[in-house]
């Protein structure tokens, strides 16, 4: 770890996309409390081992792009607040057409008080919409803390109607 970045608190990174090599190199960074991501588009997860655990981190921002995310126990045990941004068109796309979140592992974050959820509609169904809905819904209910849940839509008039057909872009 550089010196310089011991007494880092605010960390937003910029680009194309965060992959688990910067998760990694950044969660070791010892007095970080807010950390922002641009795009989360390959497999991502965060545990205590593999990334120093964000000890200190009380607020992560991103924007996720890929199905295969999670939190794993111990990680981010001082996270407060929670925002995603989920891009359900790239999720879908990059899956093979599957949108539901079964578990990222948020009930992992013990201290999780407020969970905000953004989806962008544009290019999809609203069925699509409702089921990541649901799961973020069924995940708060089933955490500990039973943290706050604020969830909105946007893109919805791009939305697909149920007779539209999805094609590749």
């Amino acid at each position: 770890m550089d010196a310089s970045l011991a007494n880092l608190e605010k960390l937003t990174v910029f680009g194309e996309s965060v992959g688990q090599h910067v998760v990694e190199m950044v969660g070791r960074i010892p007095n970080l409390l807010e950390f922002t991501v641009p795009s989360v588009l390959e497999p991502v997860v965060i545990s205590s081992s593999n990334s120093g655990g964000f000890q200190q981190l009380q607020m992560f921002k991103f924007i996720l792009c890929a199905r295969e995310f999670m939190f794993e126990a111990g990680a981010m045990s001082n996270v407060r607040k929670l925002y995603i941004d989920i891009r359900l068109k790239e999720i879908k796309s990059a899956s093979g057409g599957r949108c539901g979140f079964d578990d990222i592992g948020i009930q992992h974050l013990s201290c999780l008080a407020e969970l905000e959820v953004a989806i962008d509609c544009r290019s999809s169904r609203a069925a699509d919409v409702q089921v990541v809905e649901v799961s973020f819904e069924s995940m708060v209910k089933a955490h500990s803390n039973h943290p706050s849940l604020e969830m909105w839509r946007y893109g919805a008039d791009e939305m697909l109607k149920d007779n539209d057909v999805l094609t590749r872009s």
